[in-house]
């Protein structure tokens, strides 16, 4: 069973008109501030987006669909130059999405469908989608794909706002490989009152991480080793679902929350978490490094490097990230991809492996010299 992605085809989403992906187990999307290839992220975060869904308290029809994954005030602002009459289209060897506009109860609405093949989301794109047609399609996918598949169908129809017209379909049961995960300290420790509900690091925030701790002895013992140094400890309250930090002063125990430890070393937690719950998984990163420490930015690469068991997709600005990954992976196990904003369109291309020694070569000022690798 094929558990990764070899080939990407985006078309027609924000600034993205056409660009085709070959993928390898890592695949880091670098660019000069503004080329947004944190769109790239974001299209490939659609093969997973149900699970944005689980932060919609109570079945609340006026959410707004994939708030959490996706950057939007208005559906039509995710389609290139909000073209809404050229549809969203993301096809690869797992499966493929499409956004489309369509005219239902008289007014204007927008399908958003995943499925195994181009043919099977392309029958339900001018439809209302319904309890009805999405069983058609899990149907098919059951009986067809099941086998060989990791990509679950999804669907939906959503309103230019964002906000659900009817309830479409359950979140308790679905499951994909793409995860995409964001470190957003607000809404960790918001849905950290969430009870556990998966053996993964549940994505984007996280809110299942004190049940992830208290279940993988390694990951406590890392976090642990990090607090010793500082002569903290670290406490998980089973009670609570909290996590905390212990402070011993002679006989005296002092606790704090989890979230007055400094962010570095909560976003190194956080994203180790994520890469040691998942087996199988494609996991996307966009910046993981912000407002790191630098060892533990290499820390992090480190755990990229030596995970044999899932894909990445890498967004970042940090020469610390990128030369490790780079130095410490070879050629045939990951993908450079610079990113660049040519003619109103976002445009990719894999640097071959001589122009990655250049990269290497330029060390931490490799962001300072990203024009070499504009026009080659």
């Amino acid at each position: 069973m094929n558990q990764s992605f070899t080939d990407i085809r985006i078309q027609n989403f924000k600034s993205i008109k056409d660009i085709e992906l070959k993928c390898k187990r890592i695949k880091i999307l670098i660019g000069r501030p503004n080329v947004v290839e944190s769109n790239i992220i974001e299209a490939i975060s659609l093969f997973g987006a149900p699970y944005d869904l689980f932060h919609d308290p109570g079945n609340d029809y006026n959410y707004k669909a994939f708030k959490n994954i996706l950057r939007y005030k208005q559906i039509s602002h995710l389609f290139y130059f909000q073209n809404i009459n050229e549809q969203i289209e993301i096809e690869s060897n797992l499966g493929s999405v499409l956004l489309n506009s369509i005219n239902a109860f008289g007014s204007q609405r927008f399908n958003a469908i995943c499925g195994q093949k181009s043919s099977d989301v392309f029958e339900l794109k001018d439809t209302v989608i319904d309890p009805l047609s999405m069983n058609k399609l899990r149907e098919k996918f059951f009986n067809e794909y099941k086998e060989t598949s990791t990509m679950q169908p999804w669907g939906v129809t959503i309103m230019p706002s964002g906000q659900f017209g009817q309830p479409q379909f359950q979140i308790d049961n679905f499951d994909s490989i793409v995860k995409r995960y964001i470190f957003d300290k607000k809404n960790l420790f918001e849905f950290l009152k969430q009870p556990a509900i998966r053996y993964f690091l549940f994505p984007p925030f996280g809110e299942n991480l004190t049940f992830i701790l208290n279940n993988n002895h390694e990951l406590i013992d890392e976090f642990g080793e990090i607090l010793y140094s500082y002569g903290l400890e670290v406490v998980i309250d089973e009670f609570t679902n909290s996590v905390k930090i212990q402070r011993k002063i002679g006989r005296k125990i002092n606790e704090l929350p989890f979230d007055l430890i400094a962010d570095t070393l909560q976003r190194l937690i956080f994203f180790n978490a994520a890469i040691q719950s998942n087996k199988k998984a494609v996991l996307l990163f966009e910046e993981p490094e912000s407002h790191s420490f630098p060892p533990y930015v290499a820390a992090l690469a480190q755990k990229i490097t030596h995970d044999p068991h899932n894909q990445y997709f890498v967004a970042t600005h940090s020469p610390y990230l990128l030369s490790e990954l780079l130095e410490n992976n070879s050629y045939d196990d990951v993908n450079l991809f610079y990113c660049d904003y040519v003619d109103h369109k976002t445009t990719v291309r894999a640097l071959e492996e001589r122009e990655i020694s250049k990269v290497l070569n330029y060390g931490i000022d490799v962001f300072f010299n990203l024009d070499d690798f504009s026009n080659v």
